[in-house]
């Protein structure tokens, strides 16, 4: 499994464990917030505070998705990697992702 550009949020007290021990999962790029332990081989962690407008607040639909959006401050944006580029061209899926949420 691969997981870049991703925002792992934590606004309890759990703890972040991959159960492979980092063996077969790789992560890149990935922000981390609110965890006090990390057990992850990551190769370019960005711990800072994301910034999402509302992450708590939980409305069920599509069309109520805007408090999982970054503030215009955030320390986040246009800091994703460019997938292609850490996976030498030969990432599998044709569509990355290429507009951040």
């Amino acid at each position: 499994a691969r997981f870049y550009n991703n925002i792992f949020h934590n606004a309890g007290s759990g703890k972040l464990v991959v159960k492979s021990g980092g063996r077969t999962a790789l992560f890149n790029n990935n922000a981390y917030w609110g965890y006090q332990i990390a057990d992850l081989t990551e190769t370019n962690p960005i711990i800072t505070n994301p910034m999402i407008i509302a992450p708590l607040t939980i409305n069920a639909g599509i069309n109520n998705t805007n408090n999982f959006k970054l503030d215009s401050d955030s320390p986040l944006i246009n800091k994703g990697v460019h997938v292609k580029d850490i996976e030498q061209q030969n990432y599998w899926l044709p569509y990355e992702g290429l507009k951040d949420f």
